[in-house]
């Protein structure tokens, strides 16, 4: 994280897990509690009062509420947060400031950036001091913040920042004139801006103008870019074909045939452009072994596809090439039937969602519990929102809970308002996972169920 945002990356933009851009700092969460309801922190956090979890979980909750509807009353785009964090395209000039104490103040967050340089647009923060949202004008300058201030100790805490998804802002910033009160910055500042903006222009001219005689990068690079087959791609027989080319699986490939036979094999074939054998990690690679299985990092699978500029070339080199013999092996030819290896995932993604019918909207499960949780905290937690009906936490045969939970309301509309507002909460620190669950079996589903596991063992 520190290497990244040294660089003025996103400090966690190499983790595949999800990092909440609306994270509250827990101590900032229960002093922004205890200054609504006119009592001490210590209050909140008696232990002799019991469930001091719980009322933390329920003062995070709160802190998050107040953002998310601060955030929104201000010109941000809540809907912008919502999205997951892999390949999300993030703003180059909005950073979220987070970790936040509870005695920052606007002013003291705004005067962080602009003592760097920084010309800002819009910073929004909340009373209760969760995050602050920094707007720059000009994007290097924001780039130099990140790299600056990411963990750099504020007050007593180290500031955590992270880039804001894009268009996190509804309307477009305010010019650069003006900054917050209307102040007007000083004119040789503006002027210095406005110089540095017009070289700024004329050198994107400059740069058009020079491209339009050569043949983009991204294009040449989109021309030979190789036919790349995924480790562990199913059987093999679907491939995935774009831009109008066609590829060819390749079947009884022999597992010492190499990528260069086989292209050997294939030379004389029209229309030819890229060979690949698919291949999968070797379990039992031995960096030390002479020769053998084991000295190879990877082992053939067996199959292979061959990439044809055009579906014309393709059935030509299937028509001619059929039976062809390759280190003892016969090779079977036929057409790649996947147009979309994308498309076939997110099929795959819809078949394993659950059918929206079977799921009540009454009862929901938790996943992520913490081990030391309860079945009391759960309960209290949730009943803030609701008469429950039933709190279910499924057991190991030790006594230790499984780590997810159940949670029924007696009605639908107290099920989506904890839905709602606990869907960001974190209990002794980890983020609960909430989703609807599938309705109860009646008990003649159940009996049917059983009779048909029971007339499957007598067939066995």
């Amino acid at each position: 994280r520190r290497s990244n945002a040294a660089k003025g990356h996103d400090p966690g933009a190499a983790s595949s897990r999800d990092w909440s851009s609306l994270f509250v700092r827990s101590d900032t969460a229960v002093a922004a509690a205890a200054a609504q309801l006119g009592v001490s922190k210590g209050a909140i956090l008696n232990q002799d009062d019991g469930n001091m979890a719980v009322r933390t979980a329920l003062a995070e909750t709160q802190a998050i509420s107040a953002t998310k509807k601060h955030l929104e009353d201000n010109g941000v785009n809540l809907a912008a947060f919502n999205k997951p964090r892999a390949g999300c395209k993030r703003s180059r000039s909005v950073i979220l400031v987070k970790n936040l104490p509870f005695e920052a103040g606007l002013d003291e967050v705004r005067g962080l950036f602009e003592n760097r340089g920084v010309t800002l647009g819009r910073v929004v923060m909340p009373p209760n001091r969760a995050l602050a949202v920094v707007e720059a004008i000009h994007p290097q300058e924001a780039k130099a913040a990140f790299r600056k201030l990411a963990f750099k100790k504020f007050r007593h805490v180290p500031l955590y920042l992270e880039w804001a998804p894009d268009n996190i802002f509804e309307t477009p910033p305010p010019p650069p004139e003006e900054n917050k009160g209307g102040k007007r910055q000083d004119p040789k500042v503006l002027e210095a801006i406005r110089r540095k903006e017009t070289t700024k222009a004329a050198a994107g001219i400059d740069a058009v103008a020079s491209s339009a005689a050569a043949p983009s990068a991204s294009a040449t690079s989109t021309a030979t870019a190789a036919f790349e087959v995924k480790e562990g791609g199913g059987n093999g027989e679907d491939q995935e074909s774009s831009s109008g080319r066609t590829s060819v699986y390749v079947k009884n490939v022999s597992f010492d045939t190499t990528e260069k036979k086989l292209k050997q094999a294939f030379r004389k074939a029209s229309g030819l452009r890229a060979v690949t054998i698919a291949k999968k990690k070797n379990l039992k690679y031995d960096p030390e072994a002479v020769g053998g299985d084991q000295s190879k990092t990877h082992l053939s699978m067996g199959y292979g596809f061959l990439e044809f500029e055009n579906a014309k070339a393709a059935k030509e080199a299937i028509a001619k090439f059929q039976d062809t013999r390759v280190d003892g092996h016969t090779l079977l030819l036929k057409l790649s039937t996947r147009s979309s290896s994308s498309s076939s995932s997110a099929n795959k993604k819809r078949k394993s969602r659950p059918d929206s019918s079977t799921l009540s909207k009454s009862k929901i499960m938790v996943r992520n519990v913490a081990f030391q949780a309860t079945r009391n905290e759960l309960r209290d937690l949730f009943r803030a929102y609701g008469q429950l009906k039933k709190v279910r936490l499924p057991r190991k045969f030790d006594g230790s809970h499984r780590g997810f939970c159940f949670v029924e309301f007696l009605t639908e509309q107290e099920a989506q308002a904890a839905m709602t507002a606990l869907k960001d909460t974190h209990l002794y620190g980890r983020h609960l996972v909430l989703e609807w669950a599938k309705k109860d079996e009646s008990l003649e589903q159940l009996r049917e169920k059983q009779r048909k596991l029971y007339n499957k063992h007598d067939d066995s």
